[in-house]
């Protein structure tokens, strides 16, 4: 069990990151999170957990995302975000989402628009806060973010985790690498990630996490693979070592986008750590070597030859067999 001090992470601004990482290769403390999304393009080499998965799936769609800002958010990831404010940041969700109902326009002849138009000056009042970032919620969505929220908040209670009191949230993390695993790097890089919740006290680091796919065993393990949680396990405990000095296991917390909304704690074991330790260290020195050659893959790939998943291959084997008869 480890013990921190709240006096011990003050809150950063991207001018203290960049000085810490001068003076010390490292850097640690309170964001805002909507800034620190805004910081990875502003330090040289800086890439996250969720970068280096990205990569990893397909280096060339990671680079046009990246650079071209083709990337596409998906419905789940904005209610993700809003559960994420509600329970980690409340001064930021009442910031940045808001319901309003919506106005249908009149008429000159004083009556509400037939085909339930909005009033002009409703959609031009949505629209400039859209610009400023804010972030429209349906009515429904409104009430399912603050039910999600709440058994967040009551499964965070029998934890034993208060957000604010016993508990930081929040916290990013920011590591200076020329090296990985005693191999020198292309190009330097910095590496970064944000901790959900922080107790104070305690073995583990935490990460909030929604999903659709529900919170039966065989659902949660397949999003764990599939997402690659295990190198943000890995990769975070890594980096709160190396910037604290102590080591901390790590475990997350999902809770299901649909109703009911229960939730379940995923423990990640030390044993796998080391397994993802080198996956994500593998894809840094490919990603630094990317950087230095500018070359992130072909757009024509070379031919393969079909080779059926394990359970489609058993089905041709069954039907030979009984075709043979």
């Amino acid at each position: 069990v480890t013990t921190m001090k709240k006096e011990d992470f003050k809150v950063l601004g991207l001018e203290d990151v960049l000085a810490g990482l001068e003076r010390d290769g490292f850097a640690i403390g309170l964001v805002d999170p909507e800034e620190y999304q805004g910081w990875k393009g502003q330090i040289p080499g800086c890439v996250s957990k969720s970068m280096l998965h990205d990569f990893g799936q397909n280096p060339l769609r990671f680079h046009l995302n990246e650079v071209e800002g083709r990337r596409v958010e998906h419905a789940g990831f904005k209610l993700g975000s809003a559960v994420d404010a509600a329970v980690l940041t409340p001064e930021v969700f009442a910031r940045k989402y808001w319901f309003e109902p919506k106005k249908v326009a009149i008429t000159k002849s004083g009556h509400p628009a037939a085909n339930g138009m909005q009033d002009p000056d409703q959609k031009a009042a949505w629209a400039e806060r859209a610009a400023q970032g804010h972030v429209m919620l349906a009515e429904k969505e409104l009430a399912q973010v603050r039910e999600m929220a709440g058994n967040v908040e009551a499964h965070l209670a029998e934890l034993g985790m208060k957000v604010g009191e016993n508990t930081l949230t929040q916290v990013a993390m920011f590591l200076r690498l020329d090296e990985v695993g005693g191999e020198q790097l292309p190009v330097p890089l910095v590496v970064c990630g944000m901790l959900d919740l922080m107790p104070l006290e305690g073995k583990l680091l935490w990460d909030l996490k929604t999903t659709s796919r529900g919170v039966d065993e065989a659902g949660l393990n397949f999003a764990m693979c599939d997402y690659g949680y295990g190198i943000q396990a890995a990769l975070y405990s890594d980096l709160f070592a190396a910037c604290t000095g102590e080591e901390r296991a790590f475990a997350f917390l999902f809770v299901e986008s649909a109703a009911p909304y229960q939730s379940r704690v995923v423990r990640m074991p030390w044993l796998l750590l080391d397994g993802y330790r080198a996956r994500y260290e593998r894809l840094l020195r490919e990603y630094s070597q990317c950087l230095a050659t500018g070359d992130w893959g072909a757009l024509i790939l070379p031919e393969m030859v079909y080779a059926p998943p394990r359970y489609e291959a058993a089905k041709l084997e069954e039907e030979m067999v009984e075709s043979a008869k």
